[in-house]
């Protein structure tokens, strides 16, 4: 792992241009008067700098120097400014490209133009940003040739809140990512250069650059993204897995604007609201260097397996990431993420769904700022219907939706899935509780003939029996149950990120509903064999509620 030249661990960092240094944004291609070589240099009206494009008998074009007389020659081996001769070195092709840019093809060798920050030189194609150019307007008719991603222009990246803070607030169990997508791949072993610029910016605002999808490398050595510190200025990085590039820094007041120079290439990369189908499309059929494709929407990213993406490629974008976006809103709705005041607001960072597991840790999984899925997953992630359908996806982002407050460890997998229903219930589909299996029977006849079995314990019925016990409670007090539980929660419960003890936790679940029913549930959940202790039941005596108007033990959904 490379940063500032060195190759050790993660986190090094490189120092700022030395004074003095002239090399920038906004560098074009220069053919030395002396008729030896080119090499990018920034824009000063140079003569050097003017070219006309000439169309040849070929249907090719030629790119010559207005002043010299020399006309751009590139062999597969080298870039250099000759005399016209009509040599097949000399002919060349312009390529549109989806982002706005053009590469510029020798026709009989195959190579393109490439330039870096230091060096003009034929590359094969590699979608990379080296290889992206624009043609500039001069003044004297002529036109120069400005590299695409070295131009004034930077990409801003604004300052997140704290990861740890936002899921202090909201009380749920795992954070969102604050990694901000840039729609870049980095090759294994290969060289990235950036430059830097932050505004705002203080100690605890480190800009920082991971490389890698979460779980998204065949080679498991590298599942985890590596983190590499910047500085103002320029920057290098090298890194052994490769991966999806992502720019991170705290501080909400802070900015940063990179310039992604050399190394780097670029993806297939939908954002909502900006790209086009179309443009999608293209991208995805001139953009082939890399194995992943990422789609952008205001509160997910999404990267996927490039194959899975082509194969997928007619299916409307934008209904997709309309799909991601109504699954999240659902799921926030659930844990009363209604933006009444600023306890109750979602924290403004996004969903990142990931395609691969290539570790194979369950079907699928959640972690901290991410959720990651197995290959077959492909169509569930790509196809709006399909999405809108998988139990699995809602699943594992029910779990970066989960409260902390009344969650002991028999419901990690119980709670998560009050969020699944809501999101069956928004897009149409039965409940998955009342699922026939071979015996005729669904959860709703299993859990309810275990209810009046001796000495019941809650943990004697199965996961999808616990959340059947939960349901009753939005079945007996409405649909704003679950949101209003989940706001009582953040205002009672001060969450310190991690699950409280047991016991709290069943306590918290029984007065927290209770709370929120206004209602006496004690014999409820005792019913259930719910394990309240003596100080939990005289804390809801103490509320003295009514007793509730209708048992919900008795409540199941309809066939």
């Amino acid at each position: 792992m490379e940063n500032d030249g060195t190759c050790t661990q993660p986190f090094e960092g490189r120092v700022a241009p030395k004074s003095g240094d002239t090399r920038g944004p906004g560098a074009d291609i220069a053919l030395s008067m002396d008729g030896k070589e080119a090499h990018p240099a920034p824009y000063v009206g140079s003569s050097t700098q003017s070219f006309t494009l000439v169309d040849q008998a070929d249907g090719s074009i030629g790119i010559r120097n207005n002043y010299y007389g020399t006309v751009l020659t590139m062999t597969d081996t080298s870039v250099y400014p000759a005399p016209y001769e009509g040599n097949v070195a000399q002919s060349f092709t312009l390529v549109d490209q989806a982002d706005g840019s053009i590469g510029i093809r020798n026709n009989y060798y195959g190579t393109v133009l490439t330039m870096t920050d230091t060096s003009v030189y034929p590359a094969p194609y590699e979608g990379n940003v080296a290889q992206s150019f624009i043609l500039v307007e001069q003044a004297d008719g002529s036109q120069g040739i400005r590299s695409f991603y070295q131009r004034a222009a930077y990409v801003t990246f604004k300052g997140t809140v704290d990861l740890l803070d936002s899921i202090r607030r909201v009380g749920n169990w795992f954070f969102n990512s604050d990694r901000q997508p840039t729609g870049f791949y980095l090759p294994k072993d290969t060289r990235m250069e950036l430059q830097l610029s932050l505004t705002n910016h203080t100690e605890e605002s480190q800009p920082t650059l991971y490389i890698g999808a979460p779980d998204t490398n065949p080679d498991i050595d590298y599942a985890i993204p590596r983190a590499y510190r910047l500085r103002e200025g320029q920057n290098f990085v090298t890194d052994p897995g490769g991966g999806m590039v992502y720019f991170q820094m705290t501080g909400v007041n802070a900015s940063a604007a990179v310039s992604f120079r050399s190394g780097v290439t670029k993806v297939p990369f939908f954002e909502y609201g900006k790209t086009t189908p179309e443009q999608y499309r293209e991208m995805l059929r001139t953009l082939t260097h890399a194995p992943q494709v990422e789609l952008v929407s205001e509160r997910t990213i999404v990267t996927v397996k490039r194959s899975a993406a082509v194969e997928h490629q007619d299916v409307d974008p934008n209904a997709l990431m309309e799909t991601y976006e109504k699954i999240v809103s659902i799921e926030e709705g659930v844990i009363g993420l209604d933006g009444s005041t600023p306890l109750h607001t979602r924290a403004p960072l996004k969903f990142h769904l990931t395609h691969g597991n290539y570790r194979q840790i369950g079907e699928a999984y959640a972690a901290h700022t991410y959720t990651a899925y197995p290959d077959y997953y492909g169509p569930l992630l790509l196809v709006p219907e399909k999405l809108a359908g998988s139990w699995g996806i809602a699943h594992e982002l029910g779990h970066q939706n989960q409260m902390l407050g009344y969650l002991p460890h028999d419901f990690d997998e119980v709670t998560n899935n009050i969020a699944s229903l809501a999101v069956e219930r928004a897009f149409g589909h039965p409940s998955t509780l009342v699922g026939r299996g071979p015996d005729g029977k669904n959860v709703w006849d299993t859990t309810l003939e275990k209810l009046h079995t001796p000495s019941l314990d809650i943990t004697d019925l199965g996961l999808f029996e616990r959340l059947a016990v939960l349901e009753q409670l939005r079945l007996a007090f409405g649909d704003e149950f679950w949101p209003r539980m989940n706001r009582t929660t953040r205002e009672k419960w001060e969450s310190n990120a991690y699950h409280p003890e047991r016991a709290k936790a069943f306590d918290n679940l029984a007065l927290f509903s209770s709370i929120t029913a206004h209602a006496d549930l004690r014999d409820f959940f005792s019913a259930w064999g719910v394990p309240i202790t003596e100080q939990g039941r005289q804390e809801i005596a103490k509320l003295n509620l009514p007793a509730p108007a209708i048992d919900p033990t008795t409540l199941r959904e309809k066939d």
